[in-house]
C-alpha cells in the first residue's frame, strides 16, 4: 500500500479526530498484485463550545475515506436527489451528497458524502458528526 498512488494521509483533520486503530480500520484490496482499493476509518468526538458551556458544536460520529481504481468512476450514494449536487475539490470535479441536517449536530441523520473524480478512479469521503465545511476541508487536505 505504501507508495501506491491510492495511499493517502489527510493533510487536515479537525482537532480531536483520529484514525481508528489499525488494522481493523484500514482495508487494502489487491488484484494481481496491484492495489485497487484503500479504505481508512476515522473517529469524530463530539465538540462543545468553549465560550458557551454545554453548547454542542458537532455531534461526533465517524467517517471513512476510500480510494478506488476504477474506469467507471461509479460510487453508490443513497439519498434524495435534492441532497446531491456538483462541487469542486482542489480543482477536481466531485459530487456532494449533503447531510439531512448539514450543521453537524444530528441524531444519526448527518450522513454525507463527497465523491471526487481521479485519474485512477475515485476518492470518496462519507460519514457523519461534522459540519459540511469540515468535511470539505478534509477532502481538500488530501491534495
Amino acid at each position: 500500500m505504501i507508495g501506491s498512488e491510492l495511499d493517502f494521509e489527510p493533510g487536515y483533520l479537525p482537532e480531536g479526530v483520529q484514525a481508528l486503530p489499525s488494522p481493523a480500520a484500514v482495508a487494502v484490496r489487491k488484484c494481481g498484485g496491484t492495489v485497487v482499493t484503500v479504505l481508512k476509518e476515522y473517529d469524530v468526538p463530539a465538540k462543545y463550545s468553549a465560550q458557551h458551556e454545554g453548547v454542542l458544536l458537532w455531534s461526533g460520529g465517524g467517517f471513512s475515506i476510500v480510494r478506488e481504481r476504477s474506469t467507471t468512476r461509479a460510487f453508490p450514494l443513497s439519498g434524495a436527489a435534492e441532497r446531491m449536487g456538483p462541487i469542486s475539490i482542489a480543482g477536481r470535479p466531485a459530487v456532494l451528497m449533503r447531510a439531512v441536517m448539514p450543521g453537524g449536530v444530528d441524531i444519526g441523520m448527518g450522513h454525507m458524502a463527497i465523491v471526487i473524480a481521479e485519474d485512477f478512479g475515485l476518492t470518496a469521503i462519507q460519514g457523519d458528526g461534522l459540519p459540511l465545511d469540515e468535511f470539505i476541508k478534509i477532502a481538500e487536505g488530501l491534495y
